[in-house]
């Protein structure tokens, strides 16, 4: 089942009647979005993660030399002469940690995927399937940040990863305590309704609500 653009997009879907998948999987590394676990799991275990995760390379920079420093060379840069050279005549100890890349006259650093390349290589980067895989992933990742975070000065309290219930348990279902707590002193709040975007775009004796108060939520997990 693929994965709810507006999901992707927004980080929230409000159409009760989606089909996609509501609950999508990452593996960041990779700027991988995946549909299932289950998915997940096979792409860990696939040589095309496993080549990202030995080659994983990005640019530091280094602020005594004022020069970028290829990540997998750090170690070497800061033991070499030219390095420990700058630390003596500034007066610092030369066990410095590295910063964030950045752009100079030689070469423009991506913020995207950390990484500097020569200024005349960088529109063809920028145009990359790669670099483009990777703003998109991070558009996914920004718009479910925001749509996590508190709003119109309402915050809620509550277990809002429910997990999984066991077979052996589903009969006793699962039960949290959800509060809303508002900035506002003369505020007042109303619990319209309770939506879990995991029941959207699944089989529909799957998961659901079966309780809602003003500041509980029943959930009980049915088994098929």
């Amino acid at each position: 089942m693929k994965n709810c653009p507006n999901i992707l997009s927004s980080g929230t879907c409000s159409d009760p009647s989606c089909t996609y998948n509501h609950s999508p999987f990452t593996c960041i590394p990779c700027s991988y979005i995946a549909p299932t676990e289950a998915v997940l799991k096979s792409h860990l275990r696939g040589k095309a993660h496993l080549k990202t995760i030995k080659n994983l390379n990005q640019t530091y920079h280094c602020t005594l030399c004022a020069a970028n420093v290829n990540s997998g060379g750090w170690e070497q840069h800061v033991n070499g002469r030219t390095h420990k050279r700058a630390a003596q005549h500034q007066g610092v100890s030369p066990l410095i940690e590295p910063s964030r890349g950045v752009s100079t006259n030689g070469e423009a650093y991506c913020d995207i995927c950390q990484y500097a390349f020569p200024r005349s290589h960088h529109p063809r980067h920028l145009a990359s399937s790669k670099h483009r895989t990777k703003e998109s992933f991070l558009k996914y990742r920004s718009a479910l940040d925001e749509a996590e975070k508190d709003k119109n000065c309402l915050s809620i309290d509550g277990p809002t990863d429910l997990g999984f219930v066991q077979p052996s348990g589903a009969p006793m279902g699962f039960r949290g305590l959800f509060v809303i707590r508002s900035s506002e002193l003369q505020g007042k709040s109303v619990l319209a309704g309770v939506r879990l975007a995991s029941t959207q775009g699944g089989r529909p004796v799957n998961s659901g609500l079966v309780d809602v108060l003003p500041l509980m939520v029943g959930h009980r997990l049915f088994t098929t």
